[in-house]
This record gives C-alpha cells, sequence and structure tokens, in this order.
C-alpha cells in the first residue's frame, strides 16, 4: 500500500509540474468572443523572473476588477466588406489568407503636422488574423479612406505568437504594413516584436489552479506618413510596449494581462466570461427553459439569430432559430453557457 500511495504522489506532482504547450488549438477562432474584464493591479511581483515551478495568486488584494469589460467578436471573413477580401481570404496567397476578422479602430494620422490641411476620413476599419500550427499572426488590416477601400497587407506579418509556446523561447520578428492614400501618398506601420517564454508554473486563479506559462511581449514601432504631392514624409515613434501574459490551454485569452509602458504599469486584463450583472430576469423579447436544464427550449416574438458561447469564450451555437425551437443540447458538458439574441445575453446552466 506505501508503494502505491508513493507513486500517486509522484504522478500528482508530475501532473502539476508538468511542461505546459500553448497550440493553435488555444488561439482564437472564428465565431469566438473573446472577454476581457479591465482591473487595477496593485501586486509587487517581480514580472521579469524565470523559471520552471513558478507560483502565482491572483487575488483580490493584488487585482481589483473594475467591472467594465474589453468585449472582442472574432467574424468569419464574409462578415468583411468584399472590397477586403482580395486581400485577405484567397488561398492563392497562403502568407495573408486569414482565418477571422475584427472591427478595430483606425490609425491615428498626424494630419495637424502637414504643412497644409489635408481631410482625410477614416472608416470601416477591420484586423485580420490567422493562425496555423507554427503561428498566430495579424495579416493586416483593411480600411475606407477618404472612401476608398484599401488594404494593408503585413509584408512581413506581425507573428503574435509563434506556435507552440512553451518554455524556454525567445523569438524576434519584424512587421511592416503601409496603407495607401488617395491623392495623399502613404502611412506606414514599421515594428518588431520580441516574445519570450519566461516561466511556467501554476497561476490560483481567484481560488482555481491553471497550468500556465508566462509570455512577455515587447513592441517597438516606428509610424511614418509620406505625401506624395510635396515629395516629403516624417516619422514619428511610438514608445515601447511591453505586455505579461499569463496562459492556460484551452482558454483564448490570457488568464492575467498586465500591461507596461516606459517601465510603467498602464493596467491590466483578466479572462471573464461576461459582466457579473448578466441576469435571466432581464427585460427583452425572448425566453429560455428549462433552467438549469438539459434540453434548451427558445421563445422569441420571432425568428432570430442565436449565439450561444461557453464559459472559455469559445461559440458552439450560432444559427438563426424559429419562434419557438428547441436546441439538442446533449453533446455539451455541463457548466454555464451564454445565450445571445438581439443584442441581450442570458446564463443558461447545462445539468
Amino acid at each position: 500500500m506505501k508503494s502505491i500511495l508513493l507513486v500517486g504522489c509522484f504522478l500528482s506532482q508530475f501532473q502539476i509540474f508538468a511542461q505546459v504547450y500553448i497550440t493553435s488549438s488555444d488561439m482564437p477562432a472564428s465565431g469566438d468572443v473573446l472577454i476581457q474584464e479591465n482591473a487595477t493591479w496593485n501586486g509587487n511581483w517581480n514580472l521579469d523572473q524565470t523559471g520552471t515551478g513558478q507560483s502565482w495568486n491572483v487575488s483580490a488584494s493584488v487585482l481589483a476588477p473594475l467591472g467594465t469589460y474589453t468585449t472582442v467578436n472574432c467574424e468569419p471573413l464574409t462578415n468583411a466588406p468584399f472590397a477586403y477580401q482580395f486581400f485577405f481570404n484567397s488561398p492563392f496567397d497562403p502568407d495573408h489568407n486569414s482565418d477571422y476578422t475584427t472591427i478595430t479602430a483606425p490609425p491615428a494620422l498626424p494630419t495637424d503636422q502637414l504643412p497644409i490641411p489635408i481631410p482625410i476620413t477614416i472608416e470601416n476599419t477591420y484586423a485580420f488574423y490567422q493562425v496555423t500550427a507554427a503561428r498566430y499572426a495579424l495579416t493586416g488590416f483593411g480600411a475606407s479612406i477618404s472612401g476608398f477601400p484599401t488594404g494593408a497587407q503585413g509584408n512581413p506579418i506581425d507573428v503574435i505568437y509563434p506556435l507552440p509556446l512553451t518554455y524556454p523561447l525567445d523569438q524576434t520578428n519584424d512587421s511592416y504594413f503601409q496603407y495607401d492614400i488617395p491623392t495623399l501618398g502613404s502611412y506606414t506601420t514599421a515594428q518588431t516584436r520580441r516574445t519570450e517564454v519566461l516561466a511556467e508554473g501554476t497561476m490560483n486563479f481567484f481560488g482555481t489552479d491553471y497550468p500556465v506559462i508566462k509570455v512577455k511581449s515587447t513592441v517597438t514601432g516606428n509610424d511614418s506618413l509620406y505625401i506624395s504631392q510635396f515629395s516629403f514624409g516624417f516619422s514619428f515613434p511610438r514608445p515601447e510596449a511591453v505586455e505579461y501574459k499569463w496562459l492556460t490551454p484551452g482558454i483564448k485569452v490570457p488568464l492575467l494581462q498586465i500591461n507596461t509602458a516606459l517601465g510603467a504599469t498602464t493596467g491590466a486584463l483578466i479572462y471573464s466570461t461576461g459582466p457579473n450583472s448578466i441576469d435571466l430576469n432581464v427585460q427583452s423579447d425572448w425566453t429560455v427553459f428549462p433552467n438549469p436544464g438539459s434540453s434548451l427550449n427558445i421563445k422569441t416574438e420571432s425568428p432570430s439569430k442565436v449565439k450561444i458561447v461557453d464559459e472559455k469564450g469559445s461559440v458552439v451555437f450560432y444559427d438563426n432559430v424559429s419562434a419557438l425551437g428547441q436546441w439538442d443540447a446533449s453533446s455539451l458538458a455541463q457548466g454555464t453557457y451564454f445565450i445571445e439574441i438581439n443584442g441581450v445575453t442570458k446564463k443558461w446552466m447545462k445539468k
């Protein structure tokens, strides 16, 4: 009996400290909803500490959630304007053929520094992402500039994570994006990203233990604007930005992300499944029942598009349902799911 107990203890320790791998299956995919809660970081960790067998404890004593959320919808490429399909949805261009797109903020052009005022509008801005066995990358952007749609492909693209991620890893890549601006010239972004896997171990995240690796991303960049009319251009460097991210298999955003710039903490993000204020009693034109239940009935006043998201942020169902529809949920694991219809989200428990 003693030898069996010793073997069990050895296996338990091996499982806790086994090497952690982050692969393409842990990256965002089309249809996913990525949710992070903004937080204030009050800890005094040595963020650059390296090694295996590390442990981190995330609790209210080191981190204060703010109750505000950052949500990113990973949309199918077909949801982006047709003009961008040529740049990012072609199997004949494997370097830029992307897996999903997100709506993003337009670049802030320093038009106030131009010799004469030139009105420029940038709208309908999309970012495009690619996931392969070897990398998770930003392939480029699409934007409508002064009414003309254009794509800014990365040449080279921005490799956010070389895959698989595991300890130790240290890799640097350069990226370059250029927007052609009709009647003006061009706007370019050149940057260098260094990705380091500094440590691995276990994170106790508000009472639950997760195997994690700690990734440090250091980004330095320089933007430039060129005006063809004056054969003149100028550049403006961006301050170095450093992100520390604790990643765990199966969850598609970091458990914890601490952002710094110029050596100071600028903010923190934590993994979330959505606002705690989600309430099944919210007023809406649809209901779900039974709750909890092993099957799922959705009653709406008219046919609607339904999105069901699990606790990890992965979309498990996205389609139209009739005014009264039953969905077979037998394939779902027990747990919490979030159902979104007509802009309203409700929580449903699978038993």
